[in-house]
């Protein structure tokens, strides 16, 4: 039986048990009539994966009755069908602040993603022009010649030689990483400052030639047009 929050306990006859909420993700609290041995009725309010819910407002998992601390029932049963319904209310509208918290954090990671890939294009077509270009790189695994989140300068030459630190893309992500081998045909491998390659690419679209503004690498000559 799924009810809305502002039902009407004046119901008659009762069912066993009352769905408070339910979501499209698995999401589900319900009310369950818990009969005890000395015939009086207890309610225990209970989630998807069978936690259940405490006066405090908490989910426990419950264990067999033999196995149950001996304050169980006076910490986790309520004692009228009002009082869980009220708790089981409150925790479905937190599940539901909970869930739509966890979206917006989905959603901001991924406008950030959005960011950080629309940075990458920025770089890539002032280097295309013959521009320096600059962003900030992140992660460890060029430490430590190139710390996380350091200023990196870009530039685009026609000599790319093994020890360079250049930007590429493998796959669908862009790596500031290292060339340690030049294939006869013109490949690039491309690893990290870790001892693990990365793989072979063909395209590079510039090289590292400063970190925070402080000169990186072989020497190269100005490009023509600086961004």
């Amino acid at each position: 039986m799924t009810v809305p929050f502002d039902y009407d306990f004046h119901h008659d006859p009762l069912p066993v048990s009352w769905e408070v909420y339910r979501d499209a993700n698995g999401g589900r609290v319900i009310i369950d009539t818990c009969r005890q041995a000395d015939g009086s009725t207890l309610y225990a309010v209970r989630n998807w994966s069978r936690a259940c819910l405490s006066k405090k407002g908490d989910w426990d998992y419950e264990a067999s009755p033999s196995n149950r601390p001996d304050n169980w029932l006076e910490t986790h049963r309520f004692p009228t069908l009002k009082e869980a319904w009220k708790k089981a209310c409150v925790a479905a509208q937190n599940i539901v602040a909970d869930y739509k918290e966890q979206v917006d954090a989905l959603r901001a990671a991924q406008e950030g993603t959005k960011n950080v890939m629309a940075n990458y294009e920025r770089v890539i077509a002032i280097l295309s022009d013959g521009g320096d270009a600059s962003m900030k790189v992140f992660g460890g695994s060029m430490t430590p010649i190139i710390e996380s989140r350091s200023v990196a300068t870009y530039r685009k030459t026609d000599d790319y030689q093994i020890g360079d630190v250049v930007l590429v893309k493998m796959g669908r992500n862009y790596l500031t990483h290292k060339i340690t081998k030049i294939a006869s045909d013109g490949r690039f491998l491309i690893s990290n400052n870790k001892g693990r390659d990365n793989g072979w690419v063909r395209k590079v679209f510039g090289r590292v030639i400063a970190i925070n503004d402080a000169p990186f690498g072989r020497p190269t000559t100005s490009p023509a047009n600086k961004s």
